[in-house]
C-alpha cells in the first residue's frame, strides 16, 4: 500500500530544507517543478499499488535527493546526427534512467521511471532552457565558434578541432561543452573562408592562437585549458599541445600520435609550424601500389622507422593525455597508433599520466552514436544490425562518461 507523500520540515535540526538552500540556487526552481509534476502523477502512480497491507515509503520521498546529482551527470545523446552532451530531453531521460537503474534495486524501478518523467517534463523538447549557452562565430585571430556557459566565476575551457572534413564541423560540440560549464570553442583550420583548402603544410598556429585567446578571457581558469581533437584533429591536438605549454590536457579521439602527410596521397607535409614543415609519415609509396586509402594507411604504419621519425613529442605536453581508439576503425588503425603512443611514452616518459580507451567493436566515429540515430555519422558503413547499433551506442556512452571523468580528474584543486 502506498503511503502519503509527506515532506518533513525538519530532521535532527530546527531548520527546514528551505532555510539552508540559497535564494538564487537552481535547486529551488527544480524543486518547485518536481513537486508540481509529482502532484500530477500521483493519481496514476497510486494505481500501481495494492489497496491493502502496510504502507510503503512514498516513491516521491527517495527520488527528491537523487535529483540533486542525476541531472548533472554527463548524458550522451545526439542532435541531428551530431554528438551532443545532455541535449535533447528524450535522450537525457534515457541516460538518467541508466544512471539511476544502476544505483537502485530492482524493486525500485518506479523510482527510476519517475526520475525520467521529471526530467522530461522539466526540459520540454525544443524549448529554450535558462542554462543554454551563448554561441557566436569568431573570425579574427582564429576562425570558429565560441560558446559561453551561464553562471559567474571561473570556468574550465576547451578548444575543439574537427577532422579531415574541414570547416567549422564541431560548433555544436562546443555548444554542448558550454552546457556542461566550459568556455568552449571549435576551430576551423582549413576549408573555410581565408583558410587553406586542404591539409597540406597547414599551419598549426590557428589552434594555438585559439588557446591563447581563450586563456586570456577573464572568465577562464587558466589552470584548466584543454584541447580535444577528432581524427586528423586528434593528431593536430597532440601536435599543438606539444608546442603550447598553456594547454593543460589533451584528448585525441581516434587520432594519431605521429604526423601524417598532406594532400590525398600524403606526398607532402600535413602540418607546418613557424613556417617549417613538421616531419611526417608519407603514404606516397603505398598509395602508388594501387591500394585503397584504408589499406594504404594501415600498411604505412608498419614502417616503424618512418613512424618514429614523424612522432610528436608527447613528452613535451604540459598535462595529462587521453587516447581514444576504435577496433573497427574503417579509416585508419587508431588502436595500433594509440598503442604506439603508449610505447613511445615508456621510452620518453612524461611528467603527466596518459590514459587509453580502446573500443574493439567500434568504428572510426562511433562517439557520435546515440539511440536517436545510431548509424548517422557514427560509422561510414551501412550498419543496420540492432546488435551493432547497441554496441556503438554503448561504446559512445561509455567513452563520453570517461572523457568527462578525465577532464574532472585533472582539474586543479
Amino acid at each position: 500500500m502506498r503511503s502519503n507523500d509527506q515532506q518533513r520540515s525538519s530532521m535532527w535540526t530546527t531548520l527546514s530544507p528551505e532555510d539552508v538552500v540559497p535564494v538564487d540556487h537552481p535547486l529551488r526552481s527544480i524543486g518547485k517543478t518536481v513537486n508540481e509534476i509529482f502532484a500530477k502523477l500521483s493519481p496514476e502512480v497510486s494505481k500501481l499499488y495494492s489497496k491493502g497491507d502496510r504502507s510503503s515509503i512514498a516513491p516521491e520521498n527517495p527520488i527528491r535527493p537523487r535529483l540533486d546529482s542525476a541531472p548533472r551527470e554527463p548524458v550522451i545523446c545526439q542532435r541531428r546526427a551530431r554528438s551532443t552532451i545532455a541535449s535533447s530531453s528524450a535522450e537525457a531521460g534515457k541516460g538518467t534512467l541508466t544512471y539511476i537503474v544502476k544505483r537502485t534495486r530492482s524493486g525500485s524501478f518506479i523510482i527510476a521511471l519517475l526520475t525520467v518523467v521529471v526530467l522530461l517534463n522539466s526540459r520540454a523538447a525544443g524549448s529554450p532552457r535558462a542554462g543554454s549557452p551563448a554561441c557566436s562565430k569568431v573570425q579574427g585571430v582564429y576562425h570558429g565558434t565560441l560558446c559561453l556557459p551561464t553562471g559567474r566565476g571561473l570556468h574550465p575551457a576547451i578548444v575543439i578541432a574537427g577532422g579531415s572534413n574541414g570547416g567549422d564541423t564541431e560548433s555544436s560540440l562546443a555548444s554542448e561543452f558550454a552546457e556542461q560549464g566550459y568556455v568552449a570553442s571549435s576551430v576551423e583550420y582549413f576549408a573555410g573562408d581565408g583558410l587553406p583548402l586542404a591539409i597540406a603544410s597547414t599551419p598549426i598556429e590557428p589552434i594555438g592562437d585559439a588557446v591563447k585567446v581563450i586563456r586570456k578571457r577573464a572568465d577562464v581558469d587558466k589552470r584548466n585549458v584543454s584541447l580535444l581533437g577528432i581524427s586528423r584533429g586528434g593528431e593536430l591536438a597532440l601536435l599543438v599541445a606539444s608546442h603550447y605549454p598553456s594547454v593543460t590536457s589533451v584528448i585525441s579521439m581516434v587520432g594519431s600520435p605521429f604526423a601524417w602527410g598532406g594532400n590525398e596521397d600524403g606526398s607532402i607535409a600535413g602540418w607546418s609550424f613557424e613556417g617549417k614543415d613538421v616531419p611526417y609519415l608519407s603514404t606516397q609509396n603505398v598509395y602508388s601500389k594501387g591500394l585503397l586509402p584504408r589499406e594504404a594507411l594501415y600498411r604505412a604504419i608498419r614502417d616503424k622507422r618512418a613512424v618514429a621519425a614523424a612522432f610528436i613529442h608527447l613528452e613535451k605536453i604540459n598535462g595529462p593525455m587521453l587516447f581514444v581508439s576504435a577496433g573497427h576503425d574503417e579509416v585508419w588503425d587508431s588502436v595500433t597508433m594509440a598503442r604506439y603512443a603508449k610505447q613511445y611514452l615508456r621510452l620518453h616518459p612524461s611528467r603527466y599520466p596518459a590514459q587509453y580507451l580502446e573500443y574493439p567493436l567500434a568504428g572510426h566515429l562511433f562517439f557520435y552514436a546515440s539511440r536517436a540515430d545510431p548509424s548517422g555519422k557514427a560509422n561510414m558503413e551501412d550498419i543496420k544490425s540492432a546488435d551493432l547499433t547497441t554496441r556503438y551506442t554503448a561504446a559512445a556512452t561509455d567513452a563520453w562518461a570517461k572523457i568527462f571523468r578525465f577532464l574532472r580528474s585533472k582539474a586543479p584543486a
